[in-house]
């Protein structure tokens, strides 16, 4: 009892001693003279290390190197996102504009791997491929192994210089040496943000490709970035359904909550697959769960609204309730109500925003190029319908707002003259379109592409003018980008002239020369004219068209029409081939 009591006393004095020297050195320190500048920051940081614990100093070095990864996620998301957040635009903005050279950065700084962390991350973000590279090299002479961290900040340099075969390098080190480096779910939430960054097909599925392998085995379940980074990475590379798969996967199985991020993200792929209904529900379920939406996400509803004609006038419903959340309207969401009037036809709700955009006398909201699109569009969509003296003066307020475009120094684009051009197809004006196609795409120094060509097949098959629209099918069926549509439009405008026998060459060399078939069910009115007038071209036409088809709709000697009518056919049609 004696020998237990005395080794207590034995232990608590040397306890006491030793924090009377520890006390008495930090009184030293502290009463040193003042140093000036950087040299009293370091006297500071020395005070403070020297006061801490071995257990404090790693826990320290933890909680440092964890908000590096989380400044490098929020860099990610914002851009990605492209999140309007004060916070994290200061943040990125720092990050930017701090100083990369390694001579400079090093004067006043140990060089640890903390600090070398540091420089990376500031030479990854601002895109210096060739400095980052020799940091990791300097790195390594000297004798300092990279962690998990270095990696993080190496795939976020890939990402923004966009070198896949460099991050696919970085990937396989990290796994070859993952048993010591430990990657967590931020190091691999860099990695599927750096290819989603990188973009292009095969990039997408190597971030699926981490996720459902290298973190799966791990067993490291993905975080709300890692998800909202693969929904915009499917939207990016126009594979929206895989997108709204990955939502349902992700986030309807409870593994991750989503934010508003995540949301407009969805939305966004909604838009694509113009799935109006499910994105109002996707808004409806982020303000259920107390989520606040951003000004992003109210673009994005207010965008995948008026895409579809039948919901344009929710648009304008969503762009009051932006401005009642307490966000000003920006030039972003004026063009996207402006979308919605120009799908509808809604002229004069596009004029009258176009107006108020001038009234407001802000720079930021001035009417750019799109905003002078959609107003084209509107005018021209609003022509259906309508007689020939309110085309006439639609035309007209369409050359207007042309040349306050042109008097506003904002150069007209392909996509704008073909909007330009649209309102003159569309009332049949056929000297002014051909002055326009042949005088201002040479002057403004564009080249027409498909969509001009689609507008002027359009008048020349609805005004008649056969032969212009056959040099006009001369050059649209060159297009890569030709579609059904284009063929049945110059189909149907050979029928009008009654060339029958053009029609079906027509459908003939879209078929052979431009690789684009026509759906059976779409040349019942070209089979209506040969059955009455050309009933020769009917094996032709069954050649080119799978037979069974045209079986199940054809009895020998008798039609649809006529069987609709009641009428007896003129002439028979021959079973063989049909």
């Amino acid at each position: 009892m004696k020998l237990r009591k005395s080794l207590q006393t034995r232990r608590k004095f040397a306890i006491d001693q030793k924090s009377r020297k520890g006390h008495a050195k930090a009184a030293a320190l502290k009463v040193m003279p003042p140093a000036s500048g950087t040299a009293a920051a370091m006297n500071a940081e020395r005070v403070r290390a020297m006061s801490l614990t071995k257990e404090e100093r790693t826990r320290t070095v933890a909680e440092q190197q964890d908000q590096l990864a989380d400044n490098i996620n929020s860099i990610l998301q914002l851009v990605h996102a492209n999140q309007r957040d004060p916070t994290k635009a200061e943040l990125l903005a720092d990050v930017l504009n701090a100083d990369s050279d390694r001579q400079r950065f090093f004067a006043d700084l140990p060089r640890t791997i903390i600090n070398y962390n540091k420089l990376l991350r500031i030479q990854c973000v601002q895109g210096k491929k060739d400095a980052f590279l020799e940091t990791l090299k300097c790195i390594q002479i000297e004798g300092f192994q990279p962690d998990q961290y270095t990696y993080s900040h190496l795939f976020v340099g890939c990402g923004v210089v966009k070198d896949l075969p460099l991050l696919e390098g970085f990937h396989r080190e990290l796994l070859l040496d993952s048993a010591r480096l430990k990657p967590n779910v931020k190091t691999f939430g860099s990695l599927v943000s750096a290819y989603i960054s990188i973009g292009g097909a095969l990039a997408l599925d190597k971030a699926f490709w981490v996720v459902e392998r290298d973190m799966k085995d791990r067993k490291i379940m993905p975080n709300h970035v890692i998800g909202t980074s693969l929904v915009h990475g499917c939207m990016k590379n126009r594979q929206a359904l895989r997108g709204l798969d990955t939502f349902d996967l992700l986030y309807r199985s409870g593994f991750i909550d989503p934010d508003p991020v995540t949301y407009s993200a969805i939305i966004n792929c909604c838009s694509k697959l113009y799935e109006a209904e499910r994105a109002v529900r996707y808004f409806d379920e982020m303000t259920l769960r107390g989520l606040i939406p951003t000004q992003t996400t109210f673009h994005s509803i207010i965008f995948c609204l008026a895409r579809r004609y039948d919901k344009h006038i929710e648009a304008f419903k969503y762009f009051e309730m932006m401005k009642a959340s307490g966000y000003m309207p920006t030039l972003e969401s004026y063009n996207a109500v402006m979308h919605a009037c120009a799908v509808a036809g809604n002229t004069y709700m596009a004029i009258k925003i176009f107006e108020s955009m001038k009234k407001m006398n802000d720079p930021s909201v001035l009417p750019n190029e799109l905003t002078f699109q959609n107003l084209f569009q509107s005018l021209a969509v609003g022509q259906r319908g309508k007689d020939v003296h309110t085309r006439h003066a639609f035309v007209i307020q369409t050359d207007v707002f042309f040349r306050e475009m042109i008097a506003k120094d904002i150069p007209p684009t392909v996509n704008t003259m073909n909007k330009y051009l649209q309102s003159f197809t569309t009332a049949r004006r056929v000297k002014s379109a051909l002055m326009i196609f042949d005088s201002f795409f040479a002057k403004y120094g564009l080249t027409p592409n498909i969509e001009t060509y689609r507008h002027l097949c359009e008048m020349f098959a609805g005004a008649r003018r056969f032969n212009l629209l056959m040099k006009c099918w001369d050059d649209l069926k060159t297009m890569k980008d030709l579609q059904e549509r284009d063929t049945l439009t110059v189909m149907h405008g050979c029928l009008k002239t009654k060339n029958v026998r053009k029609a079906v060459d027509i459908l003939r060399e879209s078929k052979e020369e431009c690789g684009v078939a026509v759906r059976n069910e779409n040349i019942k009115t070209l089979i209506y004219y040969c059955r009455n007038s050309a009933p020769a071209l009917l094996p032709e036409i069954a050649e080119i068209c799978p037979p069974p088809v045209v079986t199940a709709w054809f009895k020998p000697g008798r039609t649809v029409y006529d069987k609709f009518h009641g009428r007896k056919p003129k002439t028979s049609i021959p079973q063989t081939g049909l």
